[in-house]
């Protein structure tokens, strides 16, 4: 309805950016700097589905340029905005790319769908690929990246955000539940049936 809107009253000037999860220092949401943190925490890290699962999202300043861009260039057009490459990134490599901003020892361990969803855990930025909601993490952003969108590395996103994350006062990053007590009780479940195989 808002993208209808700015057509019925731009017509065909409109520029219409849609946006995905958006990631970076000063995110509120917490979606992707879930993981910066959690694995700067170190130990063994639920690493959630197949390694294949893409995955995607937006970091906001990479977004913020493209916006002036457009407004700047007078560039019209419907726009799909969602990162941080031009190809779907598979979920170890994100994992494996922010892990490489900590020296903190990790451990990521593998888990597979049917058992985190029969013991309903969730994680962000991760779409189980047998949801209905499995487009989310398959945006195509070509027309965008064609128009001049450009992409930070995953690594300066991650890095950035860990950094701004630990300059927060205490009672902001109390506001980011890492969940530790419950995936240890995941974890210890999943090798208890003998299915672990960490990576």
């Amino acid at each position: 309805l808002c993208e209808e809107a700015v057509r019925e009253r731009y017509g065909p000037r409109s520029t219409v950016l849609r946006l995905h999860v958006v990631a970076g220092p000063g995110d509120p949401t917490d979606r992707f700097t879930f993981w910066p943190v959690r694995i700067d925490k170190g130990g063994d890290v639920i690493a959630p589905g197949n390694p294949a699962d893409p995955c995607q999202f937006i970091d906001a300043r990479d977004l913020a340029e493209f916006t002036v861009h457009c407004l700047e260039n007078d560039i019209p057009g419907t726009f799909n905005t969602a990162g941080p490459a031009l190809q779907e990134t598979p979920m170890d490599q994100f994992l494996y790319g922010i892990r490489a901003v900590t020296s903190t020892p990790v451990h990521f361990e593998w888990i597979d769908t049917k058992f985190l969803t029969d013991n309903q855990v969730r994680y962000p930025i991760w779409i189980p690929q047998d949801s209905p909601f499995r487009g989310i993490s398959k945006v195509r952003s070509h027309k965008a990246v064609a128009a001049g969108l450009k992409f930070r590395p995953l690594a300066v996103t991650a890095a950035e955000t860990l950094d701004w994350f630990k300059e927060q006062p205490a009672d902001r990053q109390a506001k980011l539940n890492l969940q530790l007590e419950r995936d240890a009780k995941v974890l210890a479940a999943w090798k208890a049936r003998g299915a672990g195989g960490g990576r």
